[in-house]
C-alpha cells in the first residue's frame, strides 16, 4: 500500500466510516481467478463510490506522460473493470474496515461515483477534471491533496457525495473550464450552483464557519453497535446496526445538529425523570428519526415503549424507513436503545384509531430552512 492508499484509507474510516469502507479489495471469482477491485470503495446502502489511486514516485517519464498512462488510461482502466467484476459475480463478498465481511447479491440499482485521484508533486500540463467511459460513462479525476482538503471541509458522506454529483453535472455543461478545483467547491459552498464559473468563488472557502463538534456524526455513532435493538428489522447483508448506522451516514452537517439538538433533550428530560412527549424529525433522505426519553418507572419496559412509539411515528408519517432511539440517565450511566423499522406505509385500522383518538403522542413537527453552510461576513 502506497503512502497516498493509506492516507485516502485513514480518512475514508473518518468521514465514511469504518463499517462503510473497503480497502482489502482482493477476491476470487466463480473460476477462482484471483482479481483486485479498485484501491478503495465505499458502499453505504444504495451508494457507492470507487476510488482508484494513482501516486507519482519517480521514474524516468515526465509529468505529462506518466499522467496520461497512469491517470487517463490505466486508473480509468481499473475503475471500468471493477464495475464489471461487481456487475458478473453475485454474492461478492469483502471484508470492510471494521472487520466484518459484508456479501450482496447484486450491485444494480446503485447511485455510483467513479472517482480517480492522482498525487504528484507538480500538477500535469495535460491534467483534466473528468473522463467519459464509453461502457462505465462520467469519472472524476481529481487531484488527491485537493480531494483530502475537500475532505476535510465536507464532513458527511453525503456531503461529499451531493458535491461529486454536483462537480459532475458541471463538468458535463463545461462549467469547469478555466477555474481551479477550489473554485467549483467555492461556488458550491456558497449556493450559487448555476452561475458562471469564476476563480473568484476560491476565496468562500477562506470564508466557511469552521464546523463544531455539533457537526460531527461521531458523537452518535460511538458504541452503537452494543446498543441496538432490532425486533423488526429485516434481514441484511450486514449487521443489524448497519441499518441505522447507514441512515445516519446519510445526514448533513444540519441534520446531525439537530439530530444531537434532540438526544440532548430527551436525556436531559430523563435524567429529571420528567416525561415529556417524544421529538422527531425527518432528513432530506426520507428517513423519520424519533427520540424518547424514559422514566425511572418505565425503565424496564422502554423496549416495549420504544417500539410503540417508533411504530406509531411512522405510521402517522406515512414514511418508508423510520429510526427510533430510546434515552434513559440512571446516575452516571447512560442506555441509548436504537430501533429500525423499514416497509411501505399500509393503511392500519388500529393505528389509525389510536392517533385519532385522544391520546396525543407527539410534537408537532414544522419545517425548517437553515443554511447548510455559513459564511463570515467580508
Amino acid at each position: 500500500m502506497t503512502p497516498s492508499e493509506q492516507l485516502v484509507e485513514e480518512l475514508s474510516a473518518n468521514v465514511f466510516l469504518r463499517e462503510f469502507s473497503f480497502s482489502k479489495t482482493r477476491f476470487k471469482t466463480q473460476d477462482q481467478t484471483e482479481v483486485e477491485l479498485a484501491d478503495h470503495v465505499v458502499w453505504i446502502d444504495d451508494l457507492l463510490m470507487v476510488f482508484q489511486i494513482k501516486e507519482r514516485c519517480g521514474g524516468t517519464a515526465n509529468d505529462e506522460d506518466w499522467y496520461k498512462r497512469e491517470v487517463l488510461k490505466k486508473g480509468t482502466r481499473q475503475i471500468r473493470d471493477t464495475l464489471r467484476y461487481l456487475r458478473d459475480t453475485p454474492n461478492l463478498a469483502l471484508e470492510n474496515q471494521r472487520g466484518h465481511v459484508i456479501s450482496t447479491s447484486s450491485w444494480h440499482q446503485l447511485q455510483i461515483v467513479k472517482v480517480v485521484l492522482y498525487f504528484s508533486p507538480k500538477r500535469p500540463a495535460n491534467a483534466r477534471a473528468y473522463h467519459v467511459s464509453r461502457t462505465e460513462g462520467f469519472i472524476h479525476i481529481v487531484d488527491g491533496h485537493e480531494y483530502l482538503g475537500l475532505c476535510s471541509l465536507l464532513l458527511t458522506p453525503s456531503e461529499i457525495f451531493r458535491y461529486l454529483t454536483y462537480r459532475q453535472n458541471r463538468c458535463i455543461a463545461g462549467k469547469v473550464a478555466g477555474v481551479t478545483e477550489r473554485a467549483v467547491l467555492g461556488q458550491w459552498l456558497s449556493g450559487h450552483f448555476d452561475a458562471e464559473p469564476i476563480e473568484d468563488y476560491a476565496s468562500v472557502i477562506d470564508r466557511l464557519v469552521p464546523p463544531t463538534t455539533d457537526d460531527d456524526i461521531r458523537f452518535i455513532t460511538t458504541g452503537l453497535a452494543d446498543s441496538l435493538y432490532t425486533p423488526l428489522t429485516m434481514e441484511g447483508p450486514a449487521p443489524n446496526y448497519y441499518h441505522v448506522l447507514a441512515e445516519l451516514a446519510k445526514l448533513n452537517r444540519n441534520e446531525i445538529a439537530a439530530f444531537k439538538a434532540r438526544f440532548e433533550q430527551v436525556r436531559a428530560a430523563s435524567r429529571r425523570n420528567e416525561l415529556e412527549r417524544p421529538w422527531r424529525m425527518i432528513a432530506g433522505s426520507g428517513c423519520g428519526f424519533l427520540f424518547f426519553g424514559i422514566v425511572d418507572d418505565m425503565f424496564n419496559e422502554r423496549i416495549s415503549a420504544l417500539e410503540k412509539f417508533t411504530m406509531a411515528s411512522k405510521y402517522e408519517l406515512k414514511l418508508k424507513r423510520h429510526v427510533g432511539v430510546a434515552v434513559a440517565a440512571r446516575g452516571k450511566q447512560l442506555f441509548a436503545e436504537w430501533l429500525w423499522m423499514d416497509g411501505e406505509w399500509s393503511y392500519d385500522d388500529e393505528l389509525e384509531a389510536a392517533l385519532n383518538s385522544e391520546w396525543k403522542p407527539f410534537r408537532p413537527l414544522r419545517e425548517e430552512k437553515t443554511l447548510l453552510y455559513r459564511l463570515q461576513a467580508l
